[in-house]
């Protein structure tokens, strides 16, 4: 929105808001980028059996396949990040790692650990 929408003086709070907006997106984006390097670091050390224990495996398992749904699914292009360097987000990349935590999780639980 451009200036002079929302009254007067509403240019400016609703550029302030746009930029707060962005800002909180771009943090979102980074905690989920980092999420997702632990998992998948987890998924590739020796200490991926912790990801298989019966506690843990079922949530990942939930949470990966919202995620995999999310990125790949029908609704896939209601999230189409516009300028993804902006935030840094690699798609691509997060899938990659997603798939390789999905694998590890398919191993099947355990209570090993």
């Amino acid at each position: 929105r451009e200036g002079g929408e929302g009254g007067e003086g509403g240019g400016e709070g609703t550029a302030l808001h746009f930029l707060q907006q962005q800002d909180k997106a771009k943090q979102l984006v980074g905690l989920a980028q980092a999420n997702m390097e632990v998992l998948h670091r987890l998924s590739q050390s020796d200490a991926h059996a912790a990801l298989l224990r019966r506690r843990c495996a079922p949530r990942i398992a939930t949470v990966s396949l919202r995620l995999l749904e999310q990125l790949c699914g029908t609704r896939a292009v209601e999230n189409k990040v516009g300028n993804p360097e902006q935030y840094q987000f690699d798609a691509r990349k997060l899938l990659k790692q997603l798939v390789e935590v999905m694998l590890c999780a398919c191993r099947g639980p355990t209570d090993a650990v």
